[in-house]
């Protein structure tokens, strides 16, 4: 085929010819073209390369993009062919459909050669279209008929098939970029084995073909390229990422093993270190997946990668910190123990990143494991450029470290540039409540001083303040308090009497005891027969329980009619009790139905079935009880429950103070807002 319809200049940047012709073909020639049939196309009197769609397609690209909408949409009358008829008369058949495609399109080259080269508005050619859509027995006819006799020596290809090759379309994307990101095996085997010295160059996007088999996981069409191409540049991609980096994101373990085979002994250490547009290195992306063995492997091949800084001076090591992958932390300091110094561009350690990672991980066990390694627990006193230590920012994160927080070598004096200790920035942050209670206790138990730099009258000007601020909710809590005051006193014979029923029924069944007592006759008369019955003595602690919390909720009860007619500190006093008293009350049941399970469970003990069947029923009682407590739990982390206030930070801060002198003090003017409902007391009991 001579390609002497167009220039070379057309050829080789693949965009259509400007010539002045008629857009829009006609219906026939459309479906002729959709179709394949070459008797349309024999006696007509327009040139093939100007009957054009108004997006510049020609015959060619119609028959080909059909081709793959024709084989769609008849997948499923190929399958039910396929149960139908015999195996070698399916593949008969889809091989003639084949053949008639492939003989539609050489004969339509034969009538306009020019068609070879011609792109559409998108500068796409019928190789693009073909290797988009898996033709492989077409770009194979396409490649037939672009040969001719010259040879270009240093390729060791084809002139002209090499210029086919290179054509690219407006987002400079070549024929193997279109097979490859279709997942076309055959149609690369095919473009490759006419070029294999081809250097194929990155699209607009920055993307090779090699770079998009890898970032989409297509490794068969990986292999091939990575065994048949020898381009120098084929590992580039977006965003100044290589292969590497996209294989490590895949954690496929096979892929970076084949990558780094084609990659000389001697320059893989320089590959492992390129970096992309944000300096990160293959290492830092796994240490944010929190890929070890990808890890472990990129450190094995060259161990200072560790040390390499991205944009804001963060190692690996920093960011697999704050992502909370501890076995890459653990791999990185096997191999170079001494990364862990480096800081990044605002003074932050390793050690800072794991208290300001927001995964729960370091709130448990796994941090305990990272502290005991003398080159971690070295940095719990180092400070950032703003002066914060690790406990400084853990006042102020999210979750609450104990090994942290009361490690023996941490300073919980040490202060800031702002002469600000950990205590104070706590105070200062918008941390949870019982976060702050937490570490409020972990200042009393080693009888720390907390407060001992700051000025308290801006102290007692910032209480003022925030007094006013919320003098409205102050008026609310003031009501709510005041409503259940109201609820607890017309309640309170209630009260009182079923606490006197819960002490007569736990008073009856301790006396007369379940199984009765042993005779004059035997050992130990007047004793009870279940004495050595594990249930038997689970029954009587229990019953006790439930006698002790009946009778003391019992007596609060008898003072309450003197007590809720005082409205100041003794008003707030009742209120303190009538809680308690409700709570006892609760207790006291769930301890009496403890008793019962236990007493029945060890008379029956005979008769196992019936046992254990008594006592699921009987445990049925805590299930209400339960959803109960977790809905106090709610309302303590500041969560609002069916019926509850919302605990608020500031107010906890108020209710507890720490003196010079190390003790802890009760602010009871404002601790009954904490105590709004028996819940929220059961909850600050839990502190």
């Amino acid at each position: 085929m001579d390609p002497s319809g167009l220039s070379g200049g057309d050829r080789a940047s693949g965009e259509p010819a400007q010539t002045e012709v008629n857009i829009g073909m006609k219906p026939d020639y459309y479906y002729g073209a959709e179709r394949g049939v070459i008797e349309v196309f024999k006696d007509i009197l327009e040139p093939l390369d100007q009957l054009l769609t108004p997006n510049r397609n020609t015959v060619l690209h119609i028959h080909l993009a059909s081709q793959n909408k024709r084989s769609e949409d008849s997948c499923l009358l190929r399958m039910i062919r396929r149960f139908l008829c015999k195996k070698k008369k399916s593949e008969d058949s889809e091989s003639k459909d084949s053949k008639l495609s492939t003989d539609f399109v050489e004969e339509i080259l034969t009538k306009c050669p020019t068609l070879l080269w011609q792109a559409n508005v998108k500068g796409e050619t019928p190789l693009h279209i073909a290797a988009r859509y898996g033709h492989d027995a077409i770009a194979e006819v396409l490649i037939k008929c672009a040969k001719s006799p010259q040879h270009d020596p240093e390729s060791g290809v084809n002139k002209t098939v090499k210029e086919m090759l290179e054509m690219t379309n407006n987002e400079k994307d070549t024929a193997l970029h279109e097979a490859v990101r279709n997942n076309h095996l055959d149609v690369v085997q095919r473009l490759i084995q006419e070029g294999p010295k081809f250097s194929y160059s990155q699209n607009e996007a920055g993307e090779t073909p090699l770079y998009i088999a890898v970032e989409r996981g297509f490794k068969e069409v990986m292999y091939h390229i990575l065994d048949k191409c020898s381009s120098p540049t084929h590992h580039d991609g977006p965003l100044g990422r290589t292969t590497l980096h996209a294989a490590v994101i895949w954690n496929d373990d096979e892929m970076i093993q084949k990558i780094l085979e084609r990659i000389a002994q001697q320059e893989q250490s320089a590959f492992i270190k390129k970096v992309d547009k944000q300096r990160w290195t293959p290492l830092h992306c796994a240490a944010y997946f929190g890929h070890c063995n990808i890890a472990r492997l990129l450190l094995e091949v060259d161990r200072s990668i560790a040390y390499m800084k991205d944009a804001k001076g963060m190692t690996a090591l920093h960011i697999a910190a704050h992502q909370g992958h501890r076995w890459v932390m653990e791999f990185i300091l096997e191999d170079c123990p001494d990364c862990c110094e480096l800081v990044d561009e605002r003074g932050w350690n390793a050690l800072h990143f794991v208290v300001n990672s927001s995964s729960s991980c370091w709130a448990k066990r796994e941090v305990k494991d990272i502290l005991e390694k003398s080159s971690f627990s070295n940095l719990l006193n180092e400070k950032d450029a703003d002066g914060n230590t690790p406990l400084h920012h853990h006042s102020k994160s999210l979750h609450y470290i104990k090994d942290v927080m009361c490690h023996n070598r941490v300073d919980k004096m040490a202060f800031n540039k702002q002469n600000f200790n950990a205590y104070d920035i706590a105070l200062t942050s918008e941390v949870s409540a019982k976060k702050f209670m937490q570490i409020t206790r972990a200042y009393i138990d080693n009888g720390l001083r907390p407060e001992f730099r700051r000025p308290l009258e801006d102290d007692i000007l910032l209480k003022g303040k925030d007094y006013a601020d919320n003098w409205g909710r102050l008026k609310a809590w003031k009501s709510r308090k005041d409503q259940f005051v109201s609820s607890m006193e017309k309640a309170s014979k209630t009260h009182l009497v079923v606490d006197t029923l819960i002490a007569t029924v736990a008073f009856t069944a301790g006396i007369t005891m379940p199984g009765g007592f042993r005779d004059h006759e035997g050992p130990h008369p007047g004793s009870a027969v279940l004495m050595g019955n594990a249930a038997f003595k689970a029954f009587v602690i229990t019953n006790t329980l439930a006698m002790v919390q009946s009778c003391s909720a019992a007596f609060i009860h008898l003072f309450m009619p003197l007590l809720f007619h005082d409205k100041n500190l003794i008003g707030d006093f009742s209120f303190l009790l009538a809680s308690l008293a409700f709570c006892l009350s609760i207790s006291a049941m769930g301890a009496m139905m403890l008793a019962f399970v236990t007493g029945t469970y060890a008379v029956l003990m005979h008769s196992l079935n019936l046992a254990i069947a008594n006592s699921v029923i009987g445990l049925c009682f805590f299930i209400p009880l339960f959803f109960l407590l977790k809905t106090s739990l709610c309302v303590l982390e500041g969560l609002e429950g069916a019926g509850m206030m919302q605990i608020n930070q500031q107010q906890v801060k108020l209710c507890v103070s720490v003196t010079v002198d190390g003790y802890c003090i009760i602010n009871y003017s404002h601790i009954y807002y904490l105590l709004s409902t028996p819940a929220n007391y059961l909850s600050f009991l839990m502190f």
